[in-house]
């Protein structure tokens, strides 16, 4: 399936949108607004995931996926983590996977065939643009995090995130060293 920039798609129960890099709880056939659980994918995760779509059914290698990754800093230590906390957005498990498998000594494969979806309701594009409809950042500040807070979506901030990969990175230098 080849994946254009400017669709949405159905994933089983959640809906991604490449132009926002949102993923959005919605059934196919439900209408796609503000009071539906949502998340916001950080960069690289999005670029995962895209790529991940774009090449369904096949298989693609953790080396494809950094080199698809725009960020130099990303290691394949950070790329396990990605994967991770996807598997965690879409409550998927290691072994059984409904939506990424582990293909082992080969990669990754996207499990569900992810299906061409119609626009956004109105509704949501006004929440998530100014007022010329230009879609808005919403990465920093107390905003994002009381908005996910409300959904339940996450229990943490960024930043005990970011303080959790740093501790896993040192935990892993130190283990390499001995």
């Amino acid at each position: 399936m080849a994946f254009h920039q400017d669709n949405l798609v159905q994933i089983n129960q959640w809906v991604f949108s490449s132009t926002q890099s949102l993923l959005i709880k919605a059934l196919d056939d439900q209408n796609i607004d503000e009071s539906l659980e949502s998340v916001t994918l950080n960069t690289s995760a999005f670029q995962v995931l895209s790529k991940m779509i774009d090449v369904y059914p096949d298989v693609i290698s953790a080396d494809d996926l950094l080199a698809h990754i725009k960020d130099d800093k990303v290691t394949r230590n950070k790329l396990y983590q990605i994967i991770a906390k996807l598997r965690r957005i879409f409550d998927d498990k290691t072994h059984d996977a409904q939506y990424i498998e582990t293909v082992a000594r080969q990669g990754y494969r996207w499990v569900p065939e992810p299906i061409a979806r119609d626009a956004f309701v109105n509704s949501t594009a006004k929440i998530m643009g100014d007022s010329d409809n230009k879609i808005a950042e919403v990465h920093s500040g107390v905003l994002e995090q009381n908005i996910f807070d409300d959904l339940g979506f996450i229990s943490h901030t960024y930043e005990q995130e970011q303080e959790q990969e740093q501790e896993q990175e040192q935990e892993q230098e130190q283990e390499q060293e001995q």
